[in-house]
């Protein structure tokens, strides 16, 4: 019986072996890819304005229910944005 729980133990670590590698290669790699994440936050974060007003110009030159489809998409935006600023202030050392 021990046996058998021992090989069943090993085949679980096995299974997620692979993720472990993936953490570990993550963790020695945290500044690039802290730095990588930052980019493109800075990034996506100069594109709020720019939808913005691509959702303001739709309602303008087609009507509200032309903008209807995304008219929260840019408040969602912001706050996964939000949500990432948090996350990356608590990330850096």
């Amino acid at each position: 019986q021990i046996l058998a729980r021992c090989a069943a133990a090993d085949a679980g670590l096995d299974a997620v072996s692979e993720d472990f590698d993936r953490l570990r290669a993550l963790e020695r790699n945290a500044p690039e890819a802290l730095a990588a994440v930052e980019t493109t936050y800075a990034t996506l974060t100069g594109r709020v304005s720019a939808a913005e007003a691509a959702v303001a110009g739709m309602r303008e030159r087609y009507g509200d229910g032309a903008a209807a489809p995304v008219a929260g998409d840019v408040e969602q935006a912001e706050d996964r944005l939000a949500f990432a600023a948090s996350a990356l202030e608590q990330a850096r050392p």
